[in-house]
């Protein structure tokens, strides 16, 4: 779990995934983690081996996914000194846009994903 086995780029989850793990560096310092979100509830579990230390966040309502980063942040500024910084944005790339625009669908759900800016795109969720 603390090997990469895939990378991740931009992702303000980690740059990397390690068998069911996200790995990133706060301040030069590992971490691993991994949460969750399910029926408006939503889990957050960060560990910094090398520090001996863990926080889990749990909270349930329309604004938990903020509500448990913010408190692992808090946790890691407030007991390890380490400051957490929001990952630099990936240029756009309209070709590489083009190439994952499309219909998904799995078991639960459907989208439709169209190449376009983030800040400039609308989420459209189908029914499934």
């Amino acid at each position: 779990m603390r090997e990469r086995t895939v990378e991740l780029r931009g992702s303000s989850l980690g740059d990397g995934f390690g068998i069911g793990w996200f790995l990133r560096e706060v301040d030069g310092v590992r971490t691993i983690g991994h949460g969750g979100s399910g029926n408006g509830q939503f889990a957050d579990r960060v560990i910094v081996p090398e520090r001996d230390f863990a926080v889990v966040a749990l909270a349930a309502g329309p604004d938990g996914y903020v509500l448990i980063q913010a408190v692992a942040r808090w946790a890691l500024e407030h007991c390890l000194g380490l400051i957490e910084r929001d990952p630099e944005p990936i240029a756009h790339d309209e070709q590489r846009a083009r190439e994952v625009a499309g219909r998904y669908e799995s078991d639960v759900m459907r989208c439709a994903v169209t190449p376009c800016v983030r800040r400039s795109c609308t989420v459209s969720w189908l029914p499934a």
